[in-house]
């Protein structure tokens, strides 16, 4: 099998251990070019041909490292703006439940705590949120005081489970 490496910052690909799918996909040439991220291989891309053993051309490694680098400045932009919406719906969370309880009536208080709980079990996707004491001795979880579920316990009770914790 034809394999041919770009050079990356430190010299490294993985070796050919690691590609040993190749053969197994019916790869038989393979050019690796590494693509880095802030001087860090992150990431390499792969030019392969499966029907004969070939050697590409050397300019082929800076025209897919190009490109690469775009696709994966692509994929980083993507993933920031993910974070960035996450963060965001997080605070606009913390900004409601603050105002709900600070503009809330007394008497209204434990649905607005249920309310909110639910909130944050869909935020986190989480089956449940809930509120509980702590004994004084801070070794168990009481019942809970108020709490949201999006499903029954397993044995198909709705009811709380009462845990020790072992310290």
């Amino acid at each position: 099998m034809a394999n041919q490496q770009g050079k990356s910052a430190t010299g490294r690909i993985p070796d050919a251990g690691s590609r040993q799918g190749d053969e197994e996909w019916g790869i038989r040439s393979v050019l690796n070019v590494p693509i880095t991220v802030d001087g860090t291989l992150e990431y390499v891309l792969s030019l392969t041909s499966d029907c004969r053993e070939r050697v590409l051309p050397q300019e082929y490694i800076s025209q897919l490292r190009m490109l690469g680098e775009i696709i994966v400045r692509s994929l980083q932009l993507s993933r920031a703006k993910r974070r960035l919406e996450k963060r965001q719906k997080f605070e606009k969370l913390v900004t409601d439940i603050s105002s709900g309880f600070v503009t809330g009536a007394p008497d209204g208080l434990e649905s607005a705590i249920d309310n909110w709980l639910r909130k944050i079990s869909e935020f986190f996707d989480a089956d449940r949120c809930i509120l509980r004491m702590l004994s004084k001795d801070e070794t168990t979880l009481g019942r809970p005081l108020s709490g949201s579920s999006k499903k029954r316990w397993a044995n198909g009770s709705t009811a709380s489970r009462k845990k020790t914790w072992k310290t």
